[in-house]
């Protein structure tokens, strides 16, 4: 071995690169060691890199798979397990992290009982898993999960298909195919700031950055809501009422009530919001109108023939009501006259706020927004230079919309050339973050 003469100048600056050299290895090391999370699970064990620092969490992926025709009242039942082996409080999200589930009607269901080894952890209340007919990516299932140091989460999940008694034949060669795993807990929204027009906080979403909602959660008195009319709002003391900006780009484009093109799901833009999705605004064309239902009969859905007015599950009366449904979750048949209704049975606006949750990747339910809060709101907040559906019916036949200066009006169900769709986002408020 050769020796290193130290009082020569550039040997002196070369040990000095080296070793500093070595130390900088070291520490990025000790920093990779942080940032590993270890994963367990089916034929090998891998692992992945997350954002966050001194993250230790072991857990197990799931694999679902129903094969290819599945019948109702099938289940399965998987173990999920969460370890912390960091030395610090960690928080995690249960995810599918790829599915496709071609079930439709909310009849697939997803459940799971909690165990831990120190303290507690919660359960998942049942809840619908969403048809997703092309594969889906990192669809949030429960979020915020806080985990102690040393402390094992167990689940024991099941999914169902619900077997509802009645003919399920349109679910024949229908199956679920998915993974669930974890992720690092991020919130899904940040508050960017406030609209100086109406007063309303602005919250824009983290995964589809174009898509900004008003919270509407404190412009309007909740409880007194409730109090009144039940709570037909999905309101929670822990839950962020998010009402979109625009209308979403779906349905129809109108040149006249006689003349109307189907929007393609390949153009651009299709199922998010967008500015120019106002409806009818006076004069055509009218962008992005849609039908609010369709019906077997004459009559909407909400409507009880045996008592002549509004059926109990969607309210006290037709205007203190919630005829969101997504029981209702096919979209209209574009190319059948809407006049008789031929070939459309059973279909609702819902379709198209289902369709966004799932583009959004995000926890949250949908809905519109009932004439109950619009009329709590001032006209200018519940404005937006468009005509929306609310989810209220105002007679048998009849659904209130709200109009482009803000004003409400009524139409039929079965209306396909005015109006379109603004969501109404229900969210945990710990799923939005400050800016």
């Amino acid at each position: 071995m050769n020796n290193i003469d130290l009082n020569n100048k550039s040997n002196k600056i070369k040990v000095l690169i080296i070793s500093m050299t070595i130390f900088t290895l070291s520490i990025i090391g000790i920093s990779y060691a942080y940032l590993t999370i270890q994963i367990t699970g089916n034929d090998t064990a891998s692992s992945m890199r997350v954002k966050s620092t001194k993250k230790s969490l072991v857990y197990n992926d799931v694999q679902i798979s129903s094969g290819s025709n599945t019948i109702p009242g099938w289940s399965e039942t998987k173990t999920l397990t969460v370890t912390n082996n960091g030395r610090t409080n960690e928080t995690y999200t249960i995810i599918w992290k790829d599915i496709l589930n071609t079930i439709i009607n909310d009849e697939l269901v997803i459940s799971a009982t909690c165990t831990a080894s120190s303290g507690t952890c919660d359960a998942i209340s049942e809840k619908i898993i969403p048809t997703y007919t092309t594969q889906a990516h990192n669809v949030k299932v429960k979020s915020n999960i806080s985990i102690a140091p040393g402390v094992t989460h167990t689940y024991t999940v099941t999914i169902t298909f619900k077997d509802t008694g009645s003919n399920q034949d349109y679910n024949q060669r229908k199956h679920i195919n998915g993974t669930l795993n974890i992720d690092d807990f991020e919130p899904s929204f940040t508050r960017v700031g406030t609209d100086s027009a109406t007063g309303l906080p602005v919250v824009r979403s983290n995964t589809i950055t174009s898509e900004e909602f008003y919270d509407i959660t404190n412009a309007i008195n909740y409880s007194s809501l409730i109090s009144a009319n039940g709570n037909i709002y999905n309101y929670a003391a822990d839950k962020s009422i998010l009402l979109a900006k625009y209308n979403l780009y779906v349905g129809q484009n109108c040149t006249s009530s006689s003349s109307c093109t189907p929007i393609s799901t390949s153009a651009t833009g299709y199922g998010l919001q967008s500015a120019d999705a106002k409806g009818y605004t006076g004069t055509y064309p009218a962008i992005g109108v849609v039908p609010f239902s369709g019906s077997s009969d004459s009559n909407g859905y909400w409507y009880d023939t045996s008592t002549s007015t509004i059926k109990t599950q969607y309210g006290t009366s037709y205007n203190a009501s919630n005829i969101y449904d997504r029981t209702y979750n096919t979209a209209p048949n574009y190319s059948v006259a809407f006049s008789n209704n031929a070939g459309n049975a059973n279909y609702s606006i819902a379709y198209y706020v289902e369709q966004y949750i799932n583009t959004l990747g995000i926890e949250g339910t949908g809905r519109l927004l009932t004439y109950t809060e619009a009329t709590a709101m001032t006209q200018v907040q519940r404005t937006n230079g468009a005509q929306y559906w609310l989810g209220s019916a105002s007679g048998n036949i009849l659904v209130w919309f709200v109009g482009a200066s803000g004003g409400l009006g009524h139409d039929r169900f079965l209306s396909a050339y005015y109006v379109g769709v603004r969501p109404v986002i229900v969210v945990d408020t710990a799923d939005i973050q400050s800016s």
